[in-house]
């Protein structure tokens, strides 16, 4: 089921952060942790607003502006601990990691509720995302982009 494997990705990277979080109360900073962390949560976003969200009816769109709006705020959080490790700012990296990880879990819920379930009853649909490795360079979430 569509659901099961977007709710696995979801833990997946909740423990993916929880490690970055218990590197940097450690006084550590894994940066190439966090930036594929990063890149695999901004694929998982593309493959959601791009190939996933558009298939919904139109009332059911208007539920996913706030889960698009809290994509938003993920991509921007992750932008401030990247800065933030580059200014040696470790304390600030991690409130802005623990900050993610909050934002993460209650979108993650949201989002299983609002969207995933409404997916695996969608019949006759060819949901080709599992070939996506990467959002395309460039891209950004939609509520991101200049109008």
């Amino acid at each position: 089921m569509i659901s099961s494997f977007l709710e696995n990705e979801h833990k997946r990277y909740s423990a993916k952060l929880s490690e970055i979080v218990a590197d940097l109360r450690g006084g550590s900073f894994n940066r190439e942790a966090l930036r594929e962390l990063e890149s695999d949560v901004k694929c998982h976003i593309y493959v959601e607003e791009t190939l996933l969200f558009p298939r919904f009816s139109y009332e059911s769109r208007r539920e996913l502006n706030g889960l698009e709006m809290e994509h938003g705020a993920i991509w921007k959080l992750f932008e401030i601990i990247e800065k933030a490790f580059l200014n040696g700012d470790i304390d600030l990296a991690l409130r802005r990691s623990e900050s993610l990880g909050r934002v993460f879990n209650a979108h993650s819920t949201a989002e299983e509720n609002l969207a995933y379930k409404e997916l695996d009853s969608m019949s006759g649909s060819n949901f080709d995302f599992l070939s996506v490795k990467k959002a395309p360079y460039g891209w950004v979430c939609r509520i991101l982009r200049k109008k």
